[in-house]
């Protein structure tokens, strides 16, 4: 039985990123280290483990995954190596795929390690797991859809640092405002749905079926429409 076309491209990216130290520093020892600082000094910042919990979500979302896949994106453009995939037998959907599975499997290993890492801090869990599994899903499908299509636009590695700067402000901008604000329109930004599902998924919390369906609503709408544009807009040879 042959092996799927996205899983080859996948374990070739992988290997690209494990020979790149920059990567594979920015994207794994950096956020760890980061991730264990959070809840070593949990009691120094004064935050819920709730708190801590969306804190490293986001953080790892957007500088794993989100960055990675957009400096990814560009960086294969400009080398040819997208445009030579594509001359392939592989469809467009199995190179996107493929470039981006090494990543989400390295923040799904992240992500298990810092959960682990705060129950045996003394983290409780959850009271209603299945809402900390959807925002947290939610999340990170957002930040993939918004990773391809940042990459999209963004002309070269280097130029990522700039072209990545309003998505990150606005999905960390918007977890950090719904955590000192109670307004229902934050549940319209990623972040601030995010902060809503984990909250509720800790409970207990007044939060209305209301707002929860408009914070799991706002995750799929950022989800569907970006990848609904970078696939129509997508650009596979390099930008001039």
């Amino acid at each position: 039985m042959s092996t799927p076309r996205f899983a080859v491209i996948a374990f070739s990216e992988l290997r690209l990123i494990i020979r790149n130290k920059t990567v594979l520093v920015g994207a794994t020892i950096f956020p760890l280290a980061l991730g264990g600082y959070l809840i070593y000094s949990r009691e120094v910042v004064g935050r819920s483990w709730p708190e801590l919990v969306l804190l490293q979500v986001v953080f790892f979302s957007l500088f794993t995954l989100y960055l990675t896949i957009t400096t990814t994106l560009a960086a294969r453009r400009n080398d040819l190596f997208l445009k030579r995939l594509r001359s392939g037998e592989s469809s467009d959907s199995a190179i996107l795929l493929g470039l981006t599975t090494p990543v989400v499997v390295l923040l799904a290993v992240q992500l298990g390690i810092v959960l682990i890492a705060m129950l045996i801090a003394g983290a409780s869990a959850p009271e209603h797991p299945w809402l900390l599994a959807a925002g947290i899903l939610g999340f990170v499908t957002v930040s993939v859809a918004v990773g391809i299509l940042t990459g999209n636009i963004t002309p070269s590695a280097a130029s990522a640092q700039v072209t990545s700067l309003p998505f990150l402000a606005i999905a960390a901008g918007s977890a950090i405002w719904a955590l000192l604000a109670d307004d229902w329109s934050i549940a319209l930004l990623p972040g601030g749905a995010l902060t809503i599902l984990i909250h509720t998924a800790y409970g207990p919390t007044n939060t209305a079926p209301e707002q929860l369906a408009l914070a799991a609503g706002s995750l799929v709408a950022w989800t569907i429409i970006p990848a609904l544009i970078a696939y129509k807009t997508f650009r596979w040879e390099p930008r001039r």
